[in-house]
């Protein structure tokens, strides 16, 4: 290994590692694997006797999944907000140990950081990005995907391998899936965040979002909780980690907190302040003139010359997102895409349904099934989805009045566009309730009075019982 001498000099000398393996090879007669494996350890090399000897032939010596997914779900525990708001190491989680230098709790497993030597060694390994290369000649190498350029963490310009040659390389050398989470998030920083320097489209990379400092500047950054939903899902297999409990010791409730966190989803109460917005801006219920469009939640289109959704609301973006029949934003874009193609054969396929206007569209439950997998806290967004539903599976179906009002009141007769439409009494009541866990609680009054109606006169017509709001202590 090529090492610094404290007066400067460099020089290539035999690692203590290797010395080692060649004393312990010898003797690999003479004594029993248990011995071999503890002077191994001794040393300081986690995985004994076995990682010694791949290290001396140049491999890699990988964990299982399991192995190396326990010591990571330790190490996210030791690294926490929780363990660095210790005062002292009475205050360190198990596994966790006192950091006089730093003041806090930190993780020191010689196995574990074994682990991490030979994944980082390994991502990084043949490849044709010289530290010292120039810009151009740096993201010119390979097919132009192998290298990227960036300012490393210690201020200075570097030509490092991208996160995709990484990936390919551990993929190719069968590190388990945690080994390969592990070396891509913690490289997630310096090759995918900090280069970005505008705030939009930082957090529209995944795994990346913008934060301000202490300091007052602001950069792109690594999500923290992106990482914690990157641990959950590579360690998914292993049973005996819980990983609610690793969110709690990074200052989240659980872990579709975490999801929500990791992937910026909208708060419930940011998800009910847009629903109420839908009733005034959605133009459903409401058609606001210019005047009175710019004293509410809507932003007007001079081009349609009607008032709109703000381009903030997060009412149409996330259903947008869900109906997208692109496979990059849309969880059931196959489903979309089957139910259109279906046409006149629609009401025969499991998942779709035909509307009055002869569409051929998924059912409801289809997109709640899509809608729970993308981990939006709480059951608001799903209740958003089946009140959306609704307009089309329910009261699109009923092709004339009569079949429109049939004894119930969750459908009305628009006469002026002649169509069966969602009553407005069943759609103030189905959002009030959804919205009842909120606080503070997100009534819908505004909504209705707009409507020319109260929220005790949309629960009363529309016979639905109202959710009591929840206790705030």
């Amino acid at each position: 290994e090529y090492s610094s001498s404290s007066s400067g000099n460099t020089y290539c000398q035999t690692p203590d590692w290797y010395d080692k393996w060649v004393v312990l090879d010898a003797c690999v007669d003479d004594i029993t694997p248990e011995d071999a494996d503890a002077v191994a350890e001794a040393g300081g090399v986690g995985g004994g006797m076995d990682h010694l000897t791949a290290k001396a032939n140049g491999l890699p010596y990988w964990p299982t999944n399991a192995q190396f997914c326990d010591k990571w779900a330790e190490q996210l525990v030791c690294y926490g907000s929780a363990s660095r708001a210790a005062q002292d190491g009475s205050s360190c989680p198990a596994h966790c140990i006192w950091d006089s230098n730093q003041m806090r709790c930190n993780y020191e497993d010689s196995t574990f950081f074994n682990f991490m030597d030979d994944a980082f060694d390994t991502a990084e390994a043949n490849s044709a990005c010289q530290s010292s290369m120039d810009a151009s000649t740096c993201v010119a190498q390979g097919n132009g995907d192998e290298c990227v350029h960036v300012t490393y963490w210690d201020g200075n310009p570097r030509c490092m391998k991208s996160i995709t040659a990484m990936h390919a390389s551990l993929q190719s050398a069968s590190a388990p899936i945690s080994v390969e989470s592990y070396v891509v998030t913690n490289n997630m920083h310096t090759l995918v965040c900090n280069p970005i320097q505008d705030e939009q489209t930082c957090d529209d990379t995944e795994g990346c979002m913008w934060r301000t400092s202490s300091s007052g500047s602001a950069s792109c950054r690594t999500n923290s909780a992106y990482r914690l939903l990157q641990a959950a899902d590579a360690c998914a297999d292993v049973p005996n980690i819980d990983f609610d409990a690793v969110a709690v010791a990074n200052g989240y409730a659980d872990m579709s907190e975490v999801t929500a966190a990791a992937y910026q989803l909208p708060s419930i109460e940011e998800l009910c302040d847009a629903w109420e917005a839908d009733f005034l801006c959605g133009g459903r219920f409401v058609h606001l003139t210019e005047a009175e469009c710019a004293n509410s939640p809507c932003a007007w289109d001079v081009s349609s010359g009607t008032c709109g959704h703000d381009v903030e609301n997060a009412y149409p973006q996330e259903m947008s997102d869900l109906l997208s029949t692109d496979p990059a934003v849309g969880p059931m874009a196959s489903n979309v895409s089957a139910c259109a193609a279906a046409a006149s054969n629609c009401n025969a396929e499991a998942e779709c349904f035909l509307e009055a206007d002869g569409t051929c569209n998924v059912k409801s439950s289809v997109a709640q099934v899509a809608a729970a997998s993308l981990g939006y806290p709480g059951n608001v967004f799903l209740s958003m989805v089946a009140y959306e539903f609704h307009f089309a599976q329910v009261c699109g179906t009923r092709a004339d009045q009569s079949s429109c009002e049939n004894g119930d009141s969750q459908c009305t007769w628009d006469a002026t566009a002649s169509q069966c439409s969602t009553s407005s009494a069943y759609a103030l009541a189905t959002a009030a309730n959804a919205c009842a866990s909120t606080e503070p609680r997100v009534d819908f009054s505004d909504a209705a009075s707009a409507l020319g109606t109260t929220m005790d006169t949309a629960f009363t017509d529309s016979g639905i019982t109202e959710v009591p709001a929840w206790p705030t202590n």
